[in-house]
């Protein structure tokens, strides 16, 4: 099978994530490129509706929250570079406030978000927000109008330069990193697990100074500023944690308690085992080895990690995580 690693230059998460990085208290999670103008960028009264009234955050842990996946990674995933489709996307959330709306409109995403979790599981995680359907539609409408304004006033002239800048980085991690080295089946071989879905689309960030995020099945987001060796190497990483963590898995009966129990220690696990193990991938394709900064993030996870490892080394990743997790 073949299957390649694609980059998206889309409008409307980069938009999204603007906003997202203006509301953070600190300058470390920002492009320093745009100084202080984060925090000029949105008035009293836009900050309000969509820090406090909407609830416009991110998660603080790797796992996400049902707020998140509404405002940001449902309508960025069907988003496309045209940013008048990309608003129907939102406009189509609001009418009905479920991932499932979206999937019978644009069914041919359904068999790749499937693959990941079932649309009813997904909807699920709707249930505990703090708002009546009704009110959440309404919050959507004025959510849809604020980002309208805000791509027509500003937005869309920052985004000219943005896509450029973009896709300049892409074709140079594409030349320099990623060409003729198939990643997905050196993780298969590491895993003993099947990558699930058709591609990787590599949605690249201009806003946001942080490794990633995830939007649904094989689309991720990507800072795609800076250091291009270590974007290049949370690429390959997250590969290796979209192969562990699919529908087969998260069902499996020997991950049933972790999912419904533990599901951030599954998740953080999951990160310090592709972390750890993205070195060897490197080295099975023969592709360009870069430090490995990854880990750092995940401490504990790694050195009970390695600690089971040095003793059982061909330990199944399903037991080896339920291990871990144990030690935690």
């Amino acid at each position: 099978m073949s299957r390649e690693i694609n980059f998206d230059f889309l409008p409307l998460p980069n938009l999204i994530m603007h906003i997202l990085v203006s509301n953070v208290e600190t300058t470390s999670n920002r492009n320093p490129k745009y100084g202080e103008q984060f925090d000029k960028w949105l008035s009293p009264k836009q900050r309000s509706f969509l820090f406090d009234e909407i609830l416009l955050k991110s998660p603080r842990t790797v796992e996400t929250t049902g707020t998140f996946a509404l405002l940001f990674q449902w309508p960025s995933y069907f988003s496309t570079e045209d940013i008048n489709l990309s608003f129907e996307v939102l406009e189509l959330l609001a009418k009905k406030p479920l991932l499932s709306s979206l999937t019978t409109e644009f069914p041919e995403k359904e068999a790749e978000i499937s693959k990941f979790l079932s649309i009813e599981s997904l909807d699920k995680m709707l249930v505990n927000l703090p708002f009546t359907n009704q009110k959440l539609s309404k919050l959507l409408d004025k959510y849809v109008v604020l980002l309208k304004e805000l791509w027509d006033e500003t937005y869309c002239d920052l985004w000219k330069e943005i896509k450029k800048s973009l896709i300049d980085s892409a074709s140079r991690l594409q030349e320099t990193y990623l060409k003729n080295f198939d990643f997905f089946s050196a993780w298969e071989e590491i895993t003993g697990l099947t990558y699930p879905y058709s591609n990787f689309s590599v949605v690249g960030l201009d806003s946001a100074n942080f490794l990633g995020t995830s939007l649904l099945a094989e689309r991720d987001c990507f800072r795609m500023w800076g250091s291009l060796e270590s974007i290049y190497r949370v690429i390959i990483h997250e590969i290796g944690t979209h192969t562990l963590i699919q529908n087969r898995t998260l069902t499996h009966e020997k991950w049933s308690d972790l999912v419904a129990t533990k599901i951030n220690n599954l998740l953080r696990l999951n990160e310090a085992y592709c972390a750890f193990k993205t070195d060897e991938v490197l080295k099975l394709v023969g592709a360009p080895e870069t430090d490995n900064f990854v880990s750092k993030h995940f401490s504990n996870e790694t050195r009970i990690i390695t600690s089971i490892l040095k003793d059982k080394p061909q330990i199944a990743i399903f037991d080896l995580l339920i291990a871990a997790n144990k030690l935690l």
